[in-house]
């Protein structure tokens, strides 16, 4: 009777060790989670103070990095919209300078006039050296002329050329443009330009952005 007594004593003892082993297991289990969960905030806390210390709204860097440059965009964007620009297709061939020899042809368009608000007027044009056979120039100051009717016909002369036509390759083309200063309030021009002893005259409107040859008499 005794030894069952100690028999029974004995499995109650082993099953309180086992409940008392588990919940210590269980209570690790769960220390462990608790320090896995807090380890992974820590770090998506420290993930997020690195974003915004870097990225600002809409992906923007902070420090003025971004501002700036969307801020150059948008002055950019003004400046081009303050521009205005007219279409042209006005082609011609002139015989390049005799500082370069051979002369040869040398096609020419004018691609645009554009105004800026300063009244700087701009003829962008592109020439052609398809028939040459060395290197050539093409002499712009005279070949581009501003006529003022309101002055009596008095020309102006370019105040600035862009582009390297003092030396085109044969065969080859280069863009550029030769620049006028007019008053900024004058919203028509004529350009007159001179070649191979024609002249022609072109009238631009930057009210409307048209153009259109016209003869003078």
């Amino acid at each position: 009777m005794k030894r069952g007594r100690n028999k029974n004593l004995y499995l109650v003892l082993v099953i309180f060790i086992l409940l008392v082993l588990a919940g210590f297991y269980l209570t690790l289990s769960e220390i462990d989670s608790l320090r896995n969960d807090l380890t992974n905030l820590e770090l998506a806390l420290e993930l997020s103070n690195e974003g915004n210390d870097v990225i600002g709204p809409k992906g923007a860097p902070f420090g003025g990095e971004a501002t700036s440059t969307k801020t150059n965009e948008d002055a950019l964007s003004q400046k081009e919209e303050k521009l205005i620009i007219i279409p042209t297709a006005i082609i011609f061939e002139t015989l390049s300078s005799p500082l370069l020899s051979p002369q040869t042809k040398i096609t020419v368009t004018v691609e645009s006039v554009s105004k800026a608000e300063n009244g700087t007027v701009s003829i962008n044009i592109k020439a052609f050296t398809n028939e040459a056979t060395a290197y050539s120039a093409l002499e712009l100051r005279d070949l581009f002329e501003l006529l003022d009717l309101d002055a009596g016909g008095i020309t102006q002369k370019l105040v600035k050329v862009e582009g390297s036509f003092d030396s085109i390759p044969p065969k080859s083309a280069v863009s550029g443009s030769v620049m006028f200063k007019i008053e900024p309030a004058k919203n028509s021009i004529i350009l007159q330009i001179n070649y191979d002893g024609i002249i022609k005259y072109y009238e631009l409107n930057f009210s409307n952005r048209t153009y259109k040859e016209t003869v003078l008499g």
